[in-house]
């Protein structure tokens, strides 16, 4: 068995060799591309690379698979995805040796809180003013989650949820209410709600590594190639 898959996994390896070949020759003006990406992303980064993608490329199919973070690695095995965009934190960095990334950007965490709280009009917010508030957080173990807990170890704390959302519109709507303040990534609150405002941590704040991963023994197609210098150019642009 392990003889036959060996074999096979070279026999997959050579023919796709071939077909990247022939994407060459035939050049970006025929094919498919899949995309694999995650929701901040998805409704941020991505949207930039698509538009000037599709201008350049018109003749490429483009398909997007959003997911979490489990699903998008396993698609990139599977080989239904080329390409996936991922994140990780300074604390659960991806270690991943079938796996080649191109770091994009940092993307840092913002305090969300109420046009009408008491901080409101602050440049900067420093976390051990916020040991009294209530938090609206993110469920479904979230990372997110993990986020604020180490966010306020630091500042000396545990955080009093008042709320658990499932996405950022939650988020977004609860502190717009004053239920909470709360903690997102900026590239989550690119467009804020008008009654939310997004300000900076002048404590250490938490960063995520925005990245763009594939198989390291895939030869990649020449859309594949394209579309990484996009996602460069975009993540610059953002």
């Amino acid at each position: 068995g392990r003889s036959i898959v060996k074999h096979t996994e070279r026999i997959l390896i050579e023919l796709e060799a071939a077909d990247a070949e022939l994407a060459e020759i035939h050049g970006l003006r025929a094919g498919e591309l899949a995309i694999g990406t995650f929701p901040t992303a998805g409704s941020s980064l991505l949207p930039l690379v698509i538009k000037e993608f599709k201008t350049h490329h018109p003749g490429i199919d483009l398909r997007v698979l959003s997911g979490r973070f489990a699903q998008l690695v396993d698609s990139l095995r599977r080989r239904e995805t080329e390409l996936s965009l991922l994140w990780d934190y300074e604390w659960n960095r991806i270690d991943d040796p079938l796996l080649t990334y191109h770091h994009l950007m940092n993307d840092p965490t913002l305090l969300l809180v109420s046009e009408k709280h008491r901080l409101a009009d602050r440049e900067s917010i420093r976390i051990t003013e916020l040991r009294d508030e209530s938090w609206v957080g993110r469920a479904d173990d979230h990372p997110v989650a993990h986020t604020l807990e180490r966010l306020c170890q630091q500042g000396g704390f545990s955080p009093r949820t008042s709320f658990l959302a499932h996405d950022y519109g939650e988020v977004q709507a609860m502190v717009g209410v004053e239920l909470g303040v709360s903690i997102a990534p900026r590239l989550a609150v690119l467009n804020p709600r008008p009654d939310v405002r997004s300000i900076p941590l002048a404590t250490r704040s938490p960063q995520r590594r925005i990245l763009v991963a594939h198989l390291t023994e895939r030869r990649l197609s020449p859309a594949a190639q394209a579309a990484i210098t996009l996602c460069m150019a975009a993540a610059r642009r953002l």
